[in-house]
């Protein structure tokens, strides 16, 4: 879990809803040191409250309750939401972990009105008024990991960028506070992950540069192995296989001298990714195989089911279609389980390229349809593009070409806005199918 401050609110009526999902959350994440704040009727600061009963400073992510036994709905003004604004640029130096305040949905209108400087802090609202059982998703590990989330919708995504940027104008790069810079760190980290989800490695690229040159000065060799491992990915969707295995070395060197297996697994999974681009999918499998142990053995289940889908992506490299299938199969079950939405969609297009390679290009355009419907649902550009290429190629492969050139214009667009290095092959494509498509019948 990465060091820094998030707020996030979430909303429930009854008490009883309340702790039950509260204990869902913590019972999920078993790992993470949880500390309940209460506040009493007597509570003038809960800021004071926190680090009286949570630790100075907490050792994790705080969830702060009771908020109705200190603003009664009848009050006209409320001292204690005065204490939150005033005391608004104190919150991440002294509370370095995520904080959940749980509030019946007349203390967030009081927050709204009376609170809104500190309220700026949010990360997400989450509602859960209807009293039944709900997927806390947008509550687990993932956003920990400063706010990212794979289930994310474009608009959702889109606010939050914005609400980052906003911080980080706030609280500018001159900076001395250590704790300042460690969560200004943690944001750029975030905003460099959005801008991978949303297709913009070139953007994403400047912001990883920024955490690493952080790291480095804030002595944080598991935030320096982070960002190298991000850059590695941003010039990978580049094309630049090269200097992504530059980077994915790096990060794996960091990783296992401070026994970082999670960092470990990662670079893992990454370098396995460049080999198969390298047409190497023997030292691939090796990769993966690393990679999917040490997933295992800490309980990671994101990074174990991307450790299947590469596998399957492996075995495709070396003629094993049927085998891929199964492993691409375990990868969406897993994704799907999680709410891990991207993965779902390329776990989707990685089950259709298997079944075009078996010949069967219309179950192929099924699948790719569904991973192109998930990639424009939360924001990915790169993905989308990717499943377009797909659906085109499967059309050709059907004889279907006139149907298929929306699709790979979509994709071409896309690669020539980030420069490619293959967008001259695909431009080529394309100008070929168009030249193809048989001249219309007179009238």
């Amino acid at each position: 879990m990465e060091d820094g401050f998030a707020l996030f609110v979430a909303v429930v009526n009854r008490v009883p809803d309340r702790d039950a999902l509260i204990r869902e959350l913590t019972e999920s994440l078993p790992d993470l040191p949880f500390r309940t704040v209460r506040l009493k009727p007597d509570t003038a600061d809960p800021l004071d409250d926190i680090l009286r009963q949570g630790g100075n400073p907490p050792p994790g992510p705080v969830m702060v309750v009771d908020f109705d036994a200190v603003l009664p709905s009848g009050m006209a003004y409320h001292p204690i939401l005065q204490a939150l604004n005033l005391r608004r640029p104190e919150w991440p130096k002294v509370v370095p972990h995520p904080v959940i305040f749980w509030v019946p949905e007349y203390v967030l209108t009081l927050l709204a009105r009376e609170a809104a400087d500190f309220l700026d802090w949010r990360s997400i609202t989450v509602f859960f008024t209807d009293g039944q059982e709900q997927d806390l998703v947008p509550l687990r590990s993932e956003l920990w990991n400063g706010g990212l989330s794979g289930s994310f919708s474009l608009s959702q995504r889109l606010a939050r960028v914005a609400e980052l940027e906003s911080r980080l104008a706030i609280y500018g790069g001159d900076e001395s506070d250590r704790q300042i810079l460690k969560t200004r760190a943690a944001w750029l980290n975030e905003l460099g992950l959005h801008q991978q989800y949303l297709g913009e490695p070139l953007k994403a690229i400047g912001f990883f540069r920024e955490v690493l040159a952080l790291a480095r000065r804030l002595n944080n060799p598991h935030g320096e192995g982070a960002a190298l491992g991000n850059l590695g990915i941003a010039y990978a969707d580049l094309g630049d296989t090269s200097t992504a295995i530059t980077f994915y070395e790096q990060h794996l060197a960091i990783a296992q001298k401070i026994g970082d297996l999670h960092g470990e697994g990662n670079a893992l999974g990454n370098l396995g990714i460049a080999h198969i681009k390298l047409g190497d999918g023997k030292t691939a499998v090796n990769y993966f195989e690393r990679r999917l142990a040490v997933a295992q053995k800490i309980g990671d289940r994101r990074g174990e089911g991307n450790a299947l889908g590469n596998l399957g992506a492996a075995h495709m490299d070396l003629g094993d279609a049927r085998a891929a299938i199964i492993l691409f199969k375990q990868h969406l079950a897993i994704a799907h389980e999680i709410g891990d939405r991207r993965g779902e969609g390329n776990a989707l297009g990685n089950l259709g390229f298997a079944h075009r390679n078996l010949g069967d290009a219309r179950a192929a355009i099924t699948f790719y349809k569904q991973h192109l419907i998930i990639a424009r649902e939360i924001g990915d550009q790169r993905g989308e593009a990717m499943a377009n290429w797909n659906t085109a190629d499967a059309l050709v492969q059907l004889g279907e070409i006139r149907a298929a050139i929306p699709f790979a214009e979509h994709s071409v667009a896309y690669f020539e806005s980030i420069g490619h290095p293959n967008v001259e092959a695909d431009r080529k494509t394309l100008t070929e199918l168009r030249a193809a498509i048989p001249p219309a019948d007179p009238a």
